[in-house]
């Protein structure tokens, strides 16, 4: 085989590895030495590419320096209400307001417990005597007569024996009061304890028609019963006017003070 010949037997076989050389190099993105891609020098180059050396892994760079910060991202959504916390202190406690309006009058309250009794009346012995009979005379010397009513008609301490006497059962001072409108002149009428006037117990008018008061404070002390009577101690007949129907011509009021 001559020179031209082994020329054209060259031109004519071509090698496997010449053929995958443009996929090493699609492979590679048309850069061969592209980082993180495994290099290959151009010849010789294995069928798959850097199975061995000669092809080596290129390590990683060193770290770039950080960007700037990139702008604020939007508001986010409100989150849900958090828990309850616990009380607070106690405040300070505030002035005081103005008064309110008077509420309504409340019930009656439970009666309370008696008390001890009380001391004694001075009035528990009395009695009062009168007449409305404007027909009774009294004759001079005689006593006066009540005959139309006794109140309390049972006195205490005090008996009424008869229209014209009352009696004194109990030691003690008594008022003595007697009023009578009268017809006589010169009267003379007297307030008597057991027959005899008492002191400040006698009274008597000139005219023929007349109103006789008497009142007297009469002791009785050790002599009892002690009579009572009113007596016309005049020589001249003692009567009454004819008044109103019921009206009282003569009175005797006898009190006990102590």
């Amino acid at each position: 085989m001559n020179a031209d010949q082994n020329s054209s037997n060259s031109k004519s076989s071509i090698d496997k590895s010449d053929i995958d050389k443009p996929i090493v190099a699609a492979a590679n993105m048309g850069n061969p030495w592209n980082p993180g891609r495994h290099m290959c020098p151009p010849n010789p180059c294995p069928p798959n590419p850097c199975p061995s050396d000669p092809c080596q892994k290129n390590p990683p760079g060193s770290p770039g320096r950080p960007g700037p910060p990139g702008p604020q991202g939007p508001q986010g959504p409100q989150g849900p209400a958090g828990a309850i916390g616990p009380p607070g202190p106690a405040g300070a406690i505030g002035p005081i307001g103005p008064a309110g309006e008077i509420g309504p009058a409340g019930p009656a309250g439970a009666p309370g417990s008696a008390g001890p009794p009380g001391p004694p009346g001075s009035l528990a012995s009395f009695v009062y005597r009168f007449s409305t009979d404007h027909a009774i005379t009294i004759l001079g010397g005689d006593d006066f007569e009540f005959p139309s009513g006794n109140i309390p008609a049972t006195p205490t301490g005090i008996t009424l024996p008869n229209a014209k006497e009352t009696i004194l059962t109990e030691n003690g001072c008594y008022l003595v009061s007697f009023t009578a409108d009268v017809i006589g002149a010169l009267t003379s009428i007297s307030i008597n304890l057991n027959g005899a006037p008492v002191v400040g117990g006698t009274a008597g008018a000139f005219a023929a028609t007349n109103i006789i008061e008497i009142s007297a404070i009469v002791e009785v002390t050790g002599n009892t019963p002690a009579i009572l009577t009113v007596t016309n101690d005049s020589f001249a007949t003692i009567g009454f006017p004819l008044l109103a129907h019921g009206s009282v011509v003569a009175s005797l009021y006898i009190l006990k003070l102590s």
